[in-house]
């Protein structure tokens, strides 16, 4: 084990968390940041991940071949991306049909 790339791992870990950065995921590339740092992000796209969960959309991007996401509120996704709430599926009972396993995209 590397204990000094430990160490600098986790002095970059605090600087970007500083920076809107709210956690990584090692194993598959995604970062999840904070909602107003997609806001004005082009070619960004939201998935629906369930009308049971308490934050049932997550509006993502990929840079360089890099998921950065955020997950956010049926409020939220109307006030801070309203160019995507056209997109969104409100009231709409998908159990049992294709979209009900969080298949449901959308771009802007």
């Amino acid at each position: 084990m590397n204990i000094e790339k430990i160490k600098e791992f986790i002095a970059i870990r605090n600087d970007l968390y500083e920076t809107g950065v709210i956690g990584l995921d090692l194993h598959s590339d995604s970062v999840h940041v904070k909602k107003t740092l997609l806001v004005d992000t082009p070619d960004i796209q939201v998935e629906f991940l369930g009308d049971d969960l308490q934050y049932p959309f997550e509006v993502f991007t990929v840079c360089d071949g890099i998921k950065l996401f955020c997950i956010a509120t049926n409020e939220e996704m109307a006030e801070l991306f309203p160019q995507l709430s056209g997109y969104m599926i409100e009231d709409v009972d998908l159990s049992g049909s294709d979209l009900s396993g969080g298949e449901e995209h959308a771009t802007a």
